[in-house]
């Protein structure tokens, strides 16, 4: 239960805005790919080649997808920042998935980013500078809050004084 890992804390309760991101990100390409192959429809066309990502992403988001939001400067490394083993380029650079277009829970997601997000730690506390996420308040186009009891947060105390406890279904 993401929501309820020990404690009655949350599997995200660590999570940053660009954590949230990342998340948002990851489903936003993996919901792409099932919604392109859906709606091509041809066995000709296996996937959303890298070339044309970013106006795939612009016709079905209606944002833009511009690698320096995610603090590189390639299409191919917003790719790898959502995980190489989920959501990845085949060899002949076509964006590609490992997750089913059917769940029963939305908790896949909050789940992979919690992984990467230790391993980002981990390799950070290490030294190694790529780790770290540079993030522009333009990535992702807005998301969640600022970590448990944060800005943002369903969970715990807000900040301000506001209430807090559960406000939104299991994710």
């Amino acid at each position: 239960d993401i929501d309820d890992v020990g404690g009655g804390l949350p599997l995200f309760k660590d999570f940053q805005q660009d954590d949230w991101t990342l998340m948002g990100l990851l489903f936003e390409l993996n919901l792409l790919i099932h919604a392109f192959a859906h709606d091509v429809d041809d066995a000709e066309r296996p996937g959303i080649h890298l070339s044309h990502l970013a106006f795939y992403y612009k016709k079905y988001y209606n944002k833009d997808l511009n690698p320096k939001d995610f603090g590189v400067e390639k299409l191919e490394d917003v790719v790898d920042l959502v995980g190489s083993r989920i959501v990845y380029l085949t060899p002949k650079e076509v964006l590609a998935t490992q997750l089913d277009g059917e769940f029963e829970s939305l908790g896949v997601f909050p789940k992979l980013v919690e992984l990467a997000r230790r391993d980002r730690r981990l390799r950070a506390d290490l030294g190694e500078e790529t780790a770290v996420l540079k993030f522009t308040r333009n990535a992702g186009g807005g998301g969640g809050g600022g970590g448990w009891g944060g800005q943002g947060s369903s969970y715990g105390p807000a900040r301000g004084g506001k209430g807090g406890g559960k406000s939104g279904g299991k994710g």
